[in-house]
C-alpha cells in the first residue's frame, strides 16, 4: 500500500521540498544499498525510476538477501526441525510483504507523515507540520525556554576549509539558518 502510494504522491508538493520525490532524494542521498555503495536516492531519481524499483527492484533485493538469510541460518544451524525451503518462502515473504528492518519503518513513517499532511494540508491541523522544519523548530523552542541543542545565532556565514584540499577547492560556505536565505544549523 505505502509502496504503490509512493508512487501516486511522487509529483506532490510536500512540506519541506518542492515535491514528495525531492524529499524522498534528498534523505536517501547520504544511504547506500548495502555492500554496494550504490546512493539509494539514485532509485528515486524520477517518477519511472521510482515505480521500476518498487516493482522489479525491490522483489529482486527481497528475493537476494532472504537466500543470503536463509543461507546463513542454515549454517548457523538455526533452521532444525524446518526445512530450507520452508525457511526461504518465510524469510522472502517478510521481506517483500512485511518487512520488519529500521529502513522499512522508517520509509513508512516517512510516507504516512508526508500522506497525512497533504490530506490535511488546507486544515488547521497544517500548522503542526511547520514545526517538521528543524529552523522553525529550534528558533520556537528556544523562545520558549525548551531545552534544545545549542545553535548560533549571531553568526550568518561560516566559510570551512578541508585541510587537506588546496586553493579554494576545499571552502565551504554554509550560511546559517537565522539569516535570510540560510539553510544550515
Amino acid at each position: 500500500f505505502s509502496l504503490a502510494h509512493t508512487i501516486r504522491l511522487f509529483d506532490d508538493e510536500h512540506y519541506r521540498a518542492p515535491s514528495f520525490g525531492a524529499d524522498i532524494r534528498a534523505n536517501l542521498r547520504n544511504l547506500a544499498v548495502p555492500g554496494t555503495g550504490i546512493s539509494m536516492s539514485l532509485f528515486a531519481a524520477n517518477k519511472i525510476i521510482a515505480a521500476f524499483s518498487i516493482v522489479i527492484l525491490y522483489p529482486l533485493a527481497a528475493l537476494v538477501s532472504a537466500i543470503v538469510e536463509t543461507i546463513v541460518q542454515k549454517r548457523g544451524g538455526q533452521l532444525r526441525g524446518i526445512s530450507i525451503w520452508d525457511a526461504f518462502a518465510s524469510t522472502f515473504d517478510q521481506h517483500l510483504l512485511c518487512p520488519q528492518h529500521w529502513f522499512a519503518l522508517w520509509r513508512l513513517n516517512s510516507f504516512l507523515v508526508a500522506w497525512h499532511e497533504m490530506v490535511v494540508w488546507e486544515t488547521p491541523a497544517a500548522v503542526q507540520y511547520l514545526m517538521e522544519g528543524k529552523g522553525t523548530f529550534l528558533t520556537a523552542a528556544s523562545k520558549a525556554g525548551v531545552p534544545i541543542s545549542p545553535f548560533i545565532e549571531d553568526v550568518g556565514t561560516l566559510y570551512a576549509k578541508h585541510i587537506n584540499i588546496e586553493g579554494g577547492m576545499g571552502i565551504h560556505v554554509l550560511k546559517n539558518f537565522t539569516h535570510p536565505g540560510g539553510e544550515w544549523i
